[in-house]
């Protein structure tokens, strides 16, 4: 917890990109390890890292928003906690969709991957479901699409008692 809470003030330093980089590459190592199976994972993570590395997902240095998508897509691929990930699941969405068309072509296609990561998963939490739902409807078509590829994913891949939690906002947005 302490190493976390070191990284994360470092993330809180908008003036220094190499330093949060390399606080990011360090997160990116303590993930690979798995802290999801570790005691009060949740909870730090939540009052920790959500914000500081939510806002580097939207940073607009491709290096910075690069690593932290990758930061990303390892809690999803290395969580062997699912029901903390779940829980997570949603907290980088939109600000991933937001990403997803952005003109700097490295941001945007990190962007649009971990977005396929997490919708590929098989475990989300309803708030995620509803968030790639609200975006099957956003104005700008790269959402948009972006969100229907990755709802088929989240069909394709989710387990059926996953899916049928989410069947009725899937049937609420098809008749909108």
């Amino acid at each position: 917890e302490p190493e976390i809470q070191r990284i994360s003030n470092i993330l809180d330093d908008k003036g220094n990109w190499d330093k949060r980089l390399g606080a990011l590459k360090a997160l990116h190592s303590i993930v690979i390890a798995d802290i999801s199976t570790k005691r009060n994972f949740q909870p730090v993570m939540s009052s920790t890292l959500k914000i500081t590395l939510k806002a580097q997902v939207e940073d607009l240095r491709s290096a910075i928003s690069r690593e932290a998508c990758a930061v990303v897509r390892a809690l999803v691929a290395c969580s062997e906690n699912k029901n903390n990930w779940e829980y997570m699941s949603a907290w980088f969405l939109q600000s991933l969709f937001n990403n997803s068309c952005a003109t700097v072509q490295i941001i945007s296609q990190n962007a649009d991957e971990t977005l396929r990561c997490i919708a590929a998963c098989g475990y989300i939490s309803r708030n995620a479901m509803l968030t790639f739902l609200k975006n099957c409807a956003q104005k700008h078509s790269v959402i948009r699409r972006n969100a229907f590829q990755c709802l088929l994913l989240i069909l394709q891949n989710c387990d059926p008692s996953v899916s049928q939690r989410h069947t009725t906002q899937i049937c609420r947005m098809r008749s909108r």
